[in-house]
């Protein structure tokens, strides 16, 4: 069978990467990919706890507070132009966070989102829910490869 992958175009960019990369490497972008996934929500998560607020459901922003409604991503290039267009018109402006490095035009840092909510030390705060998160995510896709 490795024989026809040679043979026969790939169909799809997942196929390409497979025939190119090999299994172990498009599996291991799958366990980024999924750690990314599970870093973003348990920091939406630890943000809505540390200030008294909720996770939205389904349609909702991101993260509800008593200040209303905030999308939440994790860095600059997180979003395409149409991501971010969607996150604007479910929040307006200036209720965008960037949880992790310096927040583009129009966004607010994980620490100025804390600064509004009154929490004290809000950029050590920040620092602590990004470590405390990102070792949940890696605790879940640890739990994940170990189901499988």
């Amino acid at each position: 069978m490795p024989a026809l992958v040679a043979v026969l175009p790939p169909v799809s960019a997942r196929g390409a990467a497979l025939a190119v990369l090999g299994l172990e490497a498009v599996a291991q972008y799958d366990r980024v990919v999924t750690f990314q996934t599970k870093f973003g929500h348990a920091l939406e998560r630890a943000y809505a706890d540390a200030v008294g607020g909720r996770v939205g459901r389904p349609g909702e922003p991101d993260v509800l507070t008593r200040h209303g409604g905030f999308e939440f991503c994790t860095g600059a290039n997180t979003k395409n132009s149409a991501g971010a267009a969607a996150q604007l018109a479910k929040v307006g402006a200036g209720r965008i966070v960037q949880v992790l490095g310096l927040p583009r035009a129009g966004r607010m840092s994980g620490a100025e989102f804390l600064r509004l909510h009154g929490v004290h030390d809000p950029a050590g705060t920040a620092a602590q829910l990004a470590l405390d998160a990102a070792a949940i995510a890696a605790g879940l896709v640890q739990l994940e490869l170990e189901l499988v």
